[in-house]
């Protein structure tokens, strides 16, 4: 165990506890870009060094050993974790595949929902609106939904809805939603990247319409939707209050504020990349002390 093990858990728990400040001085696309980046790298990097662990545990056991072939000195000259430090590491690890593997699965199984027409509009008393990620994605909007909604918000509204599939937000979502499964200390970095690609969304619908005011307008009327399904981006998801400040008082980040946002989630970044690395050389180490049979 050296520090280049926890300091990617470290790393992530900052930015994890980070995530809103940062996200709040930079422009919502370079956000949602370097915050996806950073969940992702954070995952990996840890969750690559407790599976590390895991393998290492794993080789060691004699019996294990001898039926696949592995080199006798393979535990020694990886240190080789005592057993209740490899019981819990390979725990976690098999946990966090099956809950990264659900969160894919759930995601493959709404993206395969057929939808023939770019919108569909259902009968219902929920007010709701939002977009589905698929091939071709589309924009699901309830009859209550146009009702509340004035014809000039309504344009907001698909406007909105159409940037989250044009951007491929749901990509971004996606990414969060399994580094947050992966490692749950994430998950406040994750809700962020949901909040920035809302924000994302919000910029393209108000330049669509060219009224800030409008557009958030339509944000605060939809507010009173019922929450939207899981991995559908809707129009009043997450944040609605601070979405509406932002339009209405118009910040856009200065530029000292978007370089210091952006070097610090690079900076995070960074570190966890070395971590990854090491963790990449005592993989190969680890790889390089099996035996062929």
């Amino acid at each position: 165990m050296t520090v280049w093990f926890f300091l990617p858990l470290l790393v992530a728990i900052a930015a994890a506890l980070g995530s809103r400040l940062v996200q709040s001085r930079l422009d919502p696309v370079i956000g949602t870009w370097l915050l996806t980046g950073l969940a992702a790298g954070s995952a990996v990097t840890v969750f690559g060094a407790v599976a590390l662990v895991s393998l290492t545990y794993v080789a060691g056991v004699a019996w294990i050993a001898d039926r696949v072939g592995w080199c006798r000195t393979l535990a020694a000259a990886n240190h080789a974790p005592n057993t209740v430090v490899g019981v819990v590491s390979l725990t976690l690890t098999v946990c966090a595949v099956f809950r990264g593997w659900r969160v894919l699965h759930r995601h493959h199984q709404i993206a395969r929902a057929p939808a023939t027409e770019e919108v569909v509009i259902v009968e219902s008393a929920d007010v709701v609106a939002f977009a589905v990620p698929g091939r071709p994605g589309h924009v699901v909007v309830s009859t209550a939904m146009l009702e509340a909604l004035s014809s000039d918000e309504q344009s907001v509204m698909f406007a909105h809805e159409s940037a989250h599939l044009a951007y491929r937000h749901h990509r971004f979502v996606l990414v969060g939603s399994v580094a947050a499964a992966v490692l749950p200390v994430l998950r406040p970095l994750a809700r962020q990247i949901v909040f920035s690609t809302e924000r994302w969304a919000d910029e393209v619908a108000a330049a669509h319409v060219g009224d800030r005011v409008l557009a958030a307008q339509a944000i605060a009327t939809a507010a009173f939707a019922a929450s939207s399904p899981a991995f559908a981006l809707g129009l009043a998801d997450l944040g609605v209050v601070g979405r509406v400040d932002a339009l209405l008082n118009d910040r856009a980040p200065t530029k000292v504020a978007g370089r210091f946002g952006g070097a610090t989630v690079c900076a995070l970044a960074v570190v966890c990349l070395g971590g990854g690395i090491v963790q990449l050389h005592h993989v190969a180490s680890l790889v390089l002390h099996i035996c062929a049979g």
